[in-house]
């Protein structure tokens, strides 16, 4: 372990860090300077906490890192000539210079993806009150800056998202060697559901917005949002009319969201009855050598102003999220009647994004449950009905011209075919062998029959059972009394 040692000199007692031979083989001093016992004792836990880091790879302790970032330029130097600290060619570098160099050399993103990275470089501008160092951030303030979206009204997967980007900008830093770890690196930046903002659009409101469009083009809009499934507006604003296949009845959708992925560039989507005649319309007032089918909206990327302005004009409050909850809506809509992986592959995401973003638990789903789900259901899957045949069904063939004594017979053979029932896959079974069964209550009737027989014309004998589980059983009659 590293040891504080005193050094006296004319102007008074200065303290150093001397590591171990086991530390470091040279034993090197780590010079402090002017400061107290106890400040010394503080920088040596530092520093081995520093040695620790190296040697496992692990992240910094948040108070190891604090330290770090308050330390000057001279200490910093020392520690990182003894390689406990990583090359920082960041010294003097800001949170806000830094965000702007990542997103300016960033040329490769999607206009989208950058207005993101320029909101959550906002929101850390806003959060910290002065320009901090990198250096400096730490992760108490990526903490605060959590609990400080949280303040201003921002939902949850806001906050998450935010944090995310901000987790981005730091990570890029450790690249270029400007920190050691990422302050971000325990807060939340998971996507979550939020079930408040999803709303189900059923298809009387949707057509109601549609008859309120001002043309055939925004007729479109909404039928491919909400009867297409497709991602608005970065989805639409690429399609052609020679993606169109009439004869196939689909059409090839490009998506820019998905591209990066190996076999996701592009899907094929059925063409919805729902969808031709719209596309239809919108084609016979098309403008001839256009090959877009929407070639105004290729700049233009904001679609949900004039959304909220034609739901308002239908006479309906414009919902959140107005195109992710249509597409939703959709494949809510389509998992009633084609498996989901079906349907995902036509919207270009995944059983479990959609399960957890898109699919909804509607009120109708109960009502046809009670409904399509009676009492008769569960005879016919087999245990109810099954119960109900075993025992009843010795009971089926009494018939009211039985005398007396036959009825009694019959309900002594029911009670004992109902106690060598055992309970089977498809409700109650009798216990016996592989031979195809016959009832005792038919071995009991052909015994009868033969006896009447013989009592008639005043034979003696015996009666032998010819079939069934019965089969080569004798039994002695002596036909000298009517059964009654």
């Amino acid at each position: 372990m590293a040891s504080t040692e005193r050094i006296a000199n004319g102007t008074g007692v200065n303290y150093a860090i001397r590591l171990s031979p086991s530390e470091s083989y040279a034993r090197p001093r780590i010079r402090l300077g002017k400061v107290t016992r106890r400040q010394a004792n503080t920088a040596r836990g530092h520093v081995e906490q520093l040695i620790a880091c190296r040697r496992t790879g692990s992240a910094m302790p948040p108070a190891t890192q604090q330290w770090v970032a308050g330390l000057d330029k001279k200490l910093r130097s020392r520690l990182r000539d003894l390689e406990l600290l990583a090359p920082d060619n960041g010294d003097g570098i800001t949170v806000g210079d830094w965000t702007t160099e990542y997103i300016r050399k960033r040329t490769d993103l999607k206009e989208r993806t950058r207005v993101k990275l320029l909101h959550a470089r906002t929101s850390l501008m806003e959060f910290l009150e002065d320009d901090t160092p990198i250096a400096a951030f730490t992760a108490g303030h990526a903490d605060d800056f959590r609990l400080f979206l949280l303040d201003k009204g921002l939902a949850e997967a806001t906050v998450r998202r935010r944090c995310k980007r901000g987790k981005q900008f730091f990570a890029a830093a450790i690249k270029r060697g400007y920190i050691a770890n990422n302050p971000f690196a325990d807060v939340p930046t998971s996507n979550v559901a939020n079930e408040s903002r999803r709303v189900f659009i059923d298809r009387d409101t949707i057509n109601a917005v549609i008859d309120a469009c001002p043309n055939h083009q925004w007729r479109l809009i909404f039928a491919l949002a909400r009867y297409g499934g497709l991602r608005m507006p970065s989805e639409i604003q690429g399609l052609g009319w020679s993606d169109i296949d009439w004869t196939k009845k689909q059409f090839r959708v490009h998506s820019p969201k998905t591209e990066h992925i190996e076999g996701k560039q592009f899907r094929d989507v059925p063409l919805f009855p729902e969808l031709v005649p719209y596309f239809k319309a919108w084609k016979q007032q098309r403008q001839e050598g256009k090959p877009l089918v929407f070639p105004a909206l290729v700049k233009r990327g904001n679609l949900r102003q004039y959304a909220h302005r034609i739901i308002r004009n239908a006479g309906i409050e414009p919902w959140t999220r107005v195109y992710q909850n249509l597409r939703a809506s959709r494949e809510t809509e389509l998992v009633e009647d084609f498996p989901v992986h079906v349907v995902t592959a036509w919207l270009g995401n995944t059983p479990d994004v959609a399960a957890k973003h898109y699919l909804s638990v509607l009120p109708t789903h109960l009502e046809r449950a009670v409904s399509e789900r009676g009492s008769n259901k569960g005879c016919e899957n087999g245990t109810d009905m099954g119960h109900t045949m075993a025992v009843t069904g010795c009971q089926a063939s009494t018939t009211k011209n039985q005398d007396s004594s036959e009825a009694s017979d019959v309900e002594a053979v029911d009670t004992e075919c109902q106690q060598e029932a055992i309970p089977g896959k498809s409700g109650l079974v009798p216990r016996r062998g592989l031979e195809p069964p016959t009832s005792r209550l038919g071995i009991l009737r052909s015994v009868q029959v033969s006896y009447r027989g013989m009592l008639d014309s005043g034979e003696k004998g015996t009666i032998t059972c010819g079939h069934g589980q019965g089969a080569g059983s004798v039994i002695s009659v002596q036909a000298d009394a009517h059964p009654d």
